[in-house]
């Protein structure tokens, strides 16, 4: 059955391990759902399994150069899409409000620039 709601899927990447491509084709502007309610936690420590994680699915939280903690996962075995989102230097996908910078095809990689996180 196919189902019009699913737009993002996992699959490897050639950026980096596994990346989110888009299922169908995704028009400039587009709200992408990358992250599902309630997913996105900030920590100030973390777990042992959580630090070794943290490597690959969090970002410091920092004003003005203080750390204050890292956004993580809330739930590190229940992982919304979003996490998996690969680096560019030229993304597709704006960090702030998560919708598509230009049209994006099906099957292109989902991409955001870290920096701007």
């Amino acid at each position: 059955m196919k189902s019009d709601r699913v737009v993002l899927i996992l699959q490897p990447s050639p950026i980096h391990g596994v990346g989110v491509f888009a299922r169908n084709n995704i028009k400039k502007g587009a709200a992408l759902p990358m992250f599902a309610k309630g997913d996105l936690t900030v920590r100030e420590h973390a777990s042992p399994i959580e630090r070794h994680y943290a490597v690959h699915y969090t970002s410091k939280n920092r004003i003005r150069s203080k750390p204050l903690g890292w956004h993580c996962p809330k739930d590190f075995h229940r992982m919304s899409i979003g996490w998996y989102t690969n680096h560019s230097k030229t993304p597709n996908v704006q960090t702030r409000t998560w919708t598509a910078l230009r049209d994006i095809k099906k099957g292109e990689e989902i991409t955001i620039d870290y920096n701007t996180l």
